[in-house]
C-alpha cells in the first residue's frame, strides 16, 4: 500500500512538473519577436544620423524584424531595439513609433502599449522590446544580435 501511495505522489508530482514546463514554453512562444539576423554598421557623425549626435537622440533604421530604433544613451553608449511590438509583432499595426509628445516612450498603434526607449522596458506592456547589442568605438556603431 505504501508503494502505491508513493507512485501516485510521484505521478502527481511529475504531471505538475510537466505542466509547469509546458506553461513556461508557451509563454516564450506566445510573446516576443521572431529572431532574425541583425548586423548593421552606421557612423553617427554622418549628416543622415544628425539626431544621434546628441544624448537622448534617436533614429529609425532598416533591419531587424520590423525595423530598428537606435537611441543615444550617453556619449559612448547607444541602445538598439526592434520596432516590432512584442505582443502584436505579426499584425500590420504592430510596429512601435516614438511618441511625439513624450520623446522617451515608444507606442504600439494596435493597443497603445508603451515602452521606454531608454532601456526597452515596458511601461504598460507585459514584455520588453527585443534589444540588440551595440558596440561603439567613438566613430563607428555596430548593431548585432
Amino acid at each position: 500500500m505504501k508503494i502505491e501511495k508513493r507512485s501516485h505522489i510521484g505521478l502527481v508530482f511529475g504531471i505538475i512538473s510537466l505542466l509547469g514546463l509546458s506553461a513556461g514554453c508557451n509563454r516564450a512562444v506566445e510573446g516576443g519577436v521572431p529572431n532574425v539576423a541583425v548586423n548593421i554598421t552606421i557612423f553617427p557623425s554622418q549628416p543622415e544620423f544628425f539626431d544621434l549626435q546628441t544624448i537622448g537622440g534617436w533614429v529609425y533604421l532598416t533591419g531587424g524584424y520590423r525595423g530598428v530604433l537606435v537611441y543615444r544613451f550617453d556619449q559612448n553608449e547607444f541602445r538598439a531595439f526592434d520596432r516590432a511590438c512584442p505582443i502584436h509583432f505579426d499584425n500590420p499595426c504592430g510596429r512601435i513609433d516614438v511618441d511625439s509628445t513624450n520623446n522617451v516612450l515608444a507606442t504600439c498603434p494596435c493597443d497603445e502599449l508603451q515602452w521606454s526607449i531608454i532601456d526597452g522596458g515596458p511601461t504598460s506592456a507585459p514584455l520588453p522590446l527585443r534589444s540588440y547589442q551595440t558596440f561603439y568605438d567613438g566613430n563607428r556603431l555596430d548593431i548585432i544580435n
